[in-house]
């Protein structure tokens, strides 16, 4: 009969003991995870990021990323609720082309630099949504 409790004594203990290491590893996987998901404004303007870069790519490719037609083919690459303003700089830093439209305070910017006849260009894309 005693050997029988010492068995039974035996399996409680282990129990116990497994039951603290699944608490341990439970509290230690919740205090090392982070602490929260990232915001969804931090996800909008990843998204806009990557909507005007494919955007200055594509006409880059397409040979039609050119200083007085960007507006007209940026408008057809982007999602109907993104807005955007086009400045363009010539190589001497002089504005080339402004479109003029007034960014919402979540705007990012994206840029590309090409080469042209009339010399190196930077055209600087501010995108928000409506």
């Amino acid at each position: 009969m005693l050997l029988s409790d010492n068995k039974a004594q035996m399996h409680t203990l282990e129990a116990i003991i497994a039951a603290i290491l699944m608490v341990g590893a439970v509290t230690f996987v919740t205090m090392t995870a982070p602490m929260g998901i990232q915001p969804a404004q931090r996800y909008s303007e990843v998204q806009l990021k990557l909507y005007g870069r494919d955007a200055l790519n594509v006409l880059s490719a397409e040979g039609e990323l050119q200083i007085n037609e960007s507006d007209g083919n940026l408008r057809r690459l982007l999602p109907e609720n993104v807005e955007y303003d086009i400045i363009v700089y010539d190589d001497a830093g002089t504005i080339a082309l402004d479109t003029n439209r007034m960014p919402a305070p979540n705007a990012v910017v994206v840029y590309n630099i090409i080469s042209t006849e009339d010399g190196i260009h930077e055209i600087r894309v501010t995108l928000w949504y409506k």
